[in-house]
């Protein structure tokens, strides 16, 4: 029996002739990850079956998306992996899993997980923008397996394996790392709640909170002394830097007693810890003031106004600073 086709002459048509039959995106899925040997690609489809695996595999290798490769020695093993051609259906899928993200819940006992699967869902959530100048590799380790995420100035590389050494590292279970993909949780807290691991700069953790678009936390009480750390990734997370075109000022926050700075450059945005020299103006207040405003739920003005925060130095810099990191224009409890 020949393939099914669907005889339309369209263009979404014949790539759902191509790509469109039950499983053959999941396994273009595995091989988003690097090249795979067919019993990878077997344990990471779990359910598929082997005779249907190797039809899937054929019919795609006939349609030039996917080819073998036999690694040199010592391995000698024989690999599948994505052609050019089939490279280019990885934007179509991760746009599909930024989709299916809005669907997602807690999982259901029943349902299977798969490490490669939550690295995956956060190369969905990449901000090639915020990645911008920044060349960083980010490993997570889950249970026995392990993935890099290579940032190299705006493009994101991702494969299993150690192969450089990383900036930043965080040690979870696979149903965790689902919801940090899943933009549910941030690596932090997860830490923060006993969940993960996370070893290396602050720097570099709130650079992949922002480039991965990981939630901005709202910390429990008992987490006050991490409170500068979270707020300059608040203000990184909202920063726009098409309303900072000229601007050059430095921000100082003094959230309850710990200083931060964050200096404005054009388009640009850097936060450091400890207190600047000549800032703008300070503005000095609580974490959760200061985190609230910032997620949208309490407006800069009205917390001045009462007397919850206070502003010293130039009134019209605090104003630039409240248009630049977007919160103006958040209605007082928004998400």
């Amino acid at each position: 029996m020949g393939k099914r086709t669907y005889g339309q002459f369209e263009s979404l048509a014949r790539a759902l002739d191509l790509v469109g039959e039950r499983w053959t995106l999941l396994l273009v899925r595995e091989l988003m990850l690097g090249p795979r040997r067919y019993k990878d690609l077997l344990d990471g489809l779990p359910g598929i079956g082997t005779n249907l695996l190797a039809k899937r595999l054929q019919d795609l290798e006939a349609e030039g998306l996917v080819q073998k490769r036999q690694l040199p020695p010592p391995s000698g093993a024989v690999v599948y992996e994505l052609t050019e051609r089939g490279i280019k259906l990885e934007p179509a899928l991760l746009e599909l899993a930024r989709w299916g993200m809005e669907t997602m819940d807690a999982p259901a006992a029943e349902d299977v997980l798969r490490p490669g699967w939550g690295v995956l869902a956060m190369r969905s959530t990449f901000n090639a923008r915020a990645a911008a100048g920044v060349r960083e590799i980010y490993e997570f380790r889950i249970d026995e397996d392990t993935f890099q995420l290579r940032v190299e100035d705006g493009s994101l590389h991702t494969y299993q394996g150690s192969e450089g050494r990383p900036d930043l590292v965080i040690s979870t279970d696979v149903e965790t790392l689902m919801a940090m993909g899943a933009r549910q949780v941030s690596p932090m807290e997860a830490a923060a709640q006993g969940k993960a691991v996370v070893q290396g700069s602050e720097e570099a953790a709130l650079r992949c909170v922002e480039i991965f678009g990981f939630p901005r936390p709202m910390p429990e009480e008992s987490e006050g002394p991490r409170a500068p750390g979270w707020a300059a990734l608040a203000m990184r997370a909202t920063f726009r830097p098409e309303l900072a075109r000229g601007v050059g000022e430095t921000y100082q926050m003094v959230i309850d007693g710990d200083a931060f700075n964050v200096t404005v450059t054009g388009e640009q945005v850097q936060t450091a810890q400890g207190w600047a020299p000549d800032p703008a103006f300070t503005l000095t207040t609580d974490v959760r003031t200061f985190l609230a405003i910032a997620a949208g739920q309490a407006n800069p003005l009205d917390v001045i106004v009462s007397g919850v925060a206070r502003v010293e130095g130039n009134i019209a810099a605090a104003i630039r600073c409240i248009e630049i990191f977007g919160f103006s224009n958040r209605d007082p409890g928004g998400g």
